[in-house]
């Protein structure tokens, strides 16, 4: 029996030895059809590749990088550790790199201006969101505006802009409730607080009120489980996205709390969409005509009765307006006071890296010649409210359109820090539709003198999807994309370029200091400068955010004549999630004027 044991053991290994070297053998013979695959299509299409950081699947190459990223996302850098490999390209092709997941997905990553005008405009039709982006955010986002390509996506935006006109967004009122209840958690004069958190739930309860007509109530009860469960959906899905970029293994995230918190944000939402939607048609117009009692859910419900179109519009919508305004306003915050930077090394003797992209990280957060002006700088906003608006008055619509240098203030933030610091685009896989496909069949078999038969229709039909490419520049070859590559974008990496700027004067100055004078003789050239993006998918609600910011800052100006940080600017961050923050908050002291 002993003998016998042996052999059946010996059996099963050796059957295991022998699945684990076919199973290898066929996934390198995959692999290599793909990349051959590949560079077919590249040569066809007449394209280049852009530099690979991930040549050889077997290399180690491939698994630092991936690493990399990951460590670099839960380190807060991963701005630097991109751009050590775009520094990494070879001279003169320094604004984009690949990579590949071996048997999966290839994707471009760039900062040059002329690749997202690409992007976003002169080839829009060709790049989009891509059914595994949609795919990735449908538990959070639905069909919504930010999430979907075509049909749906017109649709979303067809539902939404009117909602973002003029005379909807200059009706300050809610803007001046949400910023009474914000200061009304301020501590006294000269103590510290910090204040990131709280412009965090105050653009969610003023977001919030804008959307269903009532607040969240985030300011009064900081523990409201629909806060915790916002922020729980954003940090999951996060890391499913970047899990999903540089690894196959997304599926593998814990999602128990995700959807929990999924959940817990619908239980507040629904109801006011059910309500609303008990509404007839004439009572929706009369209260349309009311701007006290109109919100953007009305305005929905007069177009569509679909609960979840609702729904999915709202999330997006709920997105954008909390985070990005409250992210902005943090940032803004920042500006006003000195910082040195000291980056930590572990990213760089982790995954053997030359320490070369930590200070070019580094550089982009060290105030050097101006930081004795900061001061200054907030005494000046502070002069043109006074003189504009007075001490205690709020604002009006015009009065904002008039802040000069308070809008330069907030682009100059945005030129810095902009809200998204990285989007991603997948170059269509265009489906031919089943009419499409029975013309094309009826054509083959009805045409005798036709050289295309029945199968060469269904064997060929991939030849109607366009591979395409991204402008190579004066003297280079074009980049080759091809359909289901992705393209990832960075608005921060691009607009913290050195040679996209003029040269240092008295006028301009460093382009990596916060200076709002600059705006004063200077306009950045179109794409270098997209805080809200661009083209067909440019954000609707900018408009919207900008008036918010302004209205904060302008009644936060009115009431206190300086600021004071009170944490370690040495251990501050970038933290790049959806959505840029300072990694550790804005600690600061707020001293009333007069005292």
């Amino acid at each position: 029996s002993s003998m016998f044991s042996f052999i059946i053991s010996w059996l099963n290994a050796a059957t295991l030895g022998c699945w684990l070297a076919s199973t290898t053998a066929l996934l390198m013979i995959g692999y290599t059809c793909i990349r051959v695959q590949r560079i077919l299509r590249i040569r066809q299409l007449g394209g280049v590749r852009a530099f690979n950081v991930t040549p050889n699947p077997a290399s180690t190459s491939v698994w630092r990088f991936f690493g990399g990223v990951n460590q670099a996302q839960g380190e807060d850098m991963l701005s630097g550790f991109f751009t050590e490999y775009f520094n990494k390209a070879p001279s003169g092709n320094q604004d984009v790199f690949e990579f590949e997941i071996p048997l999966l997905t290839r994707a471009i990553v760039t900062r040059d201006p002329d690749h997202i005008k690409t992007i976003l405009t002169t080839k829009f039709a060709e790049f989009g969101k891509g059914p595994n982006f949609h795919e990735l955010w449908k538990p959070f986002l639905g069909d919504g505006i930010f999430s979907t390509d075509g049909k749906l996506w017109h649709g979303s935006r067809a539902l939404i802009r009117p909602m973002f006109l003029k005379d909807r967004v200059s009706d300050l009122a809610k803007f001046e409730r949400g910023v009474q209840a914000f200061m009304a958690q301020l501590p006294s004069s000269g103590q510290t607080v910090e204040l990131m958190s709280l412009l965090y739930r105050a653009t969610l309860d003023t977001t919030t009120e804008f959307l269903l007509g009532r607040s969240a109530g985030s300011l009064e009860n900081p523990e409201v489980a629909f806060i915790k469960a916002f922020d729980e959906v954003q940090k999951t899905q996060m890391r499913i996205a970047m899990m999903k970029l540089a690894s196959p293994f997304h599926v593998l995230v814990d999602k128990k709390e995700y959807y929990r918190g999924i959940k817990t944000l619908e239980s507040f939402i629904m109801p006011f969409v059910e309500k609303t939607l008990t509404l007839s048609t004439e009572e929706l117009e009369e209260i349309g005509k009311s701007d006290q009692d109109f919100t953007f859910l009305h305005g929905l419900a007069n177009f569509t009765r679909d609960p979840k179109v609702i729904r999915d519009q709202i999330m997006a919508v709920l997105l954008a307006g909390r985070d990005t305004t409250a992210a902005t306003l943090s940032w803004a915050f920042c500006t006003f006071t000195p910082f040195p930077y000291k980056p930590r090394l572990m990213l760089a003797t982790t995954y053997d890296l030359s320490p070369s992209w930590i200070s070019t990280y580094a550089q982009g957060f060290r105030h050097t010649d101006e930081l004795a002006a900061y001061p200054e700088k907030w005494a000046r906003l502070r002069e043109e409210v006074l003189s504009t608006v007075g001490s205690h008055k709020a604002p009006t619509y015009d009065d904002l359109k008039g802040l000069r240098y308070l809008r330069y203030t907030l682009n100059e933030t945005l030129r810095l820090y902009p809200a998204v610091p990285y989007n991603v685009r997948t170059a269509l896989q265009h489906q031919i539709t089943q009419t499409t496909m029975v013309l094309l069949l009826l054509r083959a078999t009805s045409n005798a003198s036709s050289h295309t038969s029945p199968f060469d229709v269904l064997t060929n039909a991939h030849s109607l999807n366009k591979d395409t490419t991204l402008p190579g520049g004066p003297g280079r070859s074009d980049i080759a994309v091809l359909k289901g590559d992705t393209v990832s974008y960075s608005p921060y990496i691009m607009q913290r370029r050195r040679d996209l700027y003029p040269p240092v004067t008295a006028e301009f100055a460093d382009p990596s200091t916060f200076s709002p004078e600059r705006w004063y003789s200077w306009q950045p050239r179109s794409w270098e400068f997209i805080p809200f993006n661009g083209g067909p998918r440019i954000c609707v609600g900018q408009n919207f955010a900008m008036t918010e910011m302004a209205y904060f800052m302008v009644r936060i100006l009115q009431r206190y004549e300086r600021l004071e940080y009170r944490g370690d600017w040495e251990a501050q961050l970038h933290k790049a999630d959806i959505v840029a923050r300072p990694s550790l908050g804005v600690p600061v002291a707020l001293f009333s004027a007069g005292e």
